[in-house]
């Protein structure tokens, strides 16, 4: 017959699980529920900033854009008859206005500045340096934010065939047509 097994004169002890006290547990629970709830709205904070601060930002600056551009059209020149050769523009310091851009089919109507930099975006829409200023030979490129900074072109998609885009410069008002 089995006896099980052999005394060995110690006693049989059982390991005990440690127990974490349930107050430390609801502390740490706490923080953590605290801490994410804090960063949750931070980022909401960022968001709400990024799609409305930034137009409130863009808004004051085409403000002041459109003063120093209606300044310069007060100073231009006179149009050029037919018989007067019109003069080659000189493209404006990186960050001052060139032009307001005119899409009525997506309410566009903003002062357009030279240059693409992030600080220059964040004005409105930008002129490519180095391309043709509007009604000069050649195609004027012109950049802008779809989400941000008073989103210029955030329905750019919706503009069809044949719509029209005007932009008026102190050399003239620019007709363009859409193509493709």
């Amino acid at each position: 017959m089995y006896e099980g097994p052999p005394d060995l004169g110690e006693p049989r002890r059982l390991r005990q699980r440690r127990q974490v006290p349930s107050a430390v547990v609801r502390t740490v629970v706490g923080a953590v529920g605290r801490v994410l709830i804090t960063v949750g709205l931070l980022i909401l904070l960022f968001v709400a900033y990024q799609l409305w601060g930034t137009a409130i930002w863009e808004a004051r600056a085409q403000s002041d854009l459109e003063d120093k551009f209606d300044r310069e059209l007060a100073r231009a020149e006179p149009e050029p008859t037919a018989t007067t050769p019109r003069p080659t523009p000189v493209p404006p310091p990186a960050g001052d206005p060139i032009g307001v851009i005119r899409i009525d089919k997506i309410g566009v109507d903003k002062v357009v500045v030279e240059g693409t930099t992030v600080p220059d975006l964040r004005n409105g829409p930008g002129h490519y340096e180095g391309s043709p200023l509007p009604g000069q030979l050649g195609n004027a490129a012109i950049a802008g934010h779809r989400t941000t900074y008073g989103a210029p072109f955030e329905n750019l998609d919706q503009l069809e065939e044949r719509d029209r885009i005007s932009i008026q410069t102190v050399t003239g008002t620019w007709e363009y047509e859409l193509t493709r």
